[in-house]
């Protein structure tokens, strides 16, 4: 299984907000070494994700990217449970797509950053609650027949959509992810943020010592 983990300024307080919020701590927070403070829970839907908080191991630094994690959602029976508890949790803002699908996206600062779907009355009632990776691939074609040539297998064949071309696979222990190929102009640029600088500047400055690095002020999606 591939796993999501969300950002948060105070992993202890968030864990705190899973539980009020209808959830449920698989791990209750740990410091990982100088890296970072986890955590891991469910979602009231049953989804499995991880929430960090970064001292020296800020997260992801490059997305969007080919071969760099792309996009992130929840998928679940229950849309607007699924939409409460991670407002509740994080403070997520939602642009809503309900008049063509059963799905939204939560937006970080005004920005998209994941998605939040509601599964379709022709899935199995048992079908579980999920958070998916996307990744970016030049190719989406070539890549899937590559991992299925590595050992995995494809779930969804290649296929054109909105926002570019995409499929799903697994790995060769059976961890389902997706691919998405971009269409051209659609994909964002990539860039350091400047929390990422200044955190690069002080790992330089800390080099050799314990040096842990300054933590969001707001909960961001990564």
């Amino acid at each position: 299984m591939w796993m999501t983990y969300l950002a948060t300024s105070d992993a202890d307080a968030t864990a705190a907000k899973i539980k009020g919020g209808g959830g449920q701590l698989v791990m209750e927070p740990m410091d990982v070494m100088d890296a970072g403070r986890m955590v891991v829970a469910v979602d009231p839907a049953g989804a499995v994700f991880g929430v960090w908080q970064a001292h020296a191991f800020p997260g992801a630094q490059i997305v969007n990217e080919p071969g760099a994690m792309v996009w992130n959602e929840q998928l679940s029976h229950d849309l607007e449970a699924s939409k409460a508890f991670y407002a509740a949790v994080f403070g997520y803002e939602y642009g809503d797509m309900t008049d063509r699908v059963s799905y939204a996206t939560f937006k970080v600062g005004g920005k998209d950053v994941g998605g939040i779907g509601g599964y379709h009355s022709g899935l199995p009632a048992d079908t579980p609650s999920t958070w998916r990776v996307y990744f970016n691939a030049a190719d989406n074609d070539a890549t899937a027949a590559r991992a299925q040539a590595k050992g995995g297998s494809v779930v969804w064949e290649p296929k054109d959509h909105p926002s570019g071309r995409l499929s799903t696979v697994t790995d060769g222990q059976g961890a389902l992810f997706s691919i998405l190929a971009s269409r051209p102009g659609k994909r964002r640029q990539s860039r350091p943020s400047e929390r990422a600088k200044a955190q690069r500047a002080t790992r330089a400055r800390c080099a050799g010592q314990h040096c842990s690095q300054p933590s969001d002020r707001a909960e961001r999606s990564h």
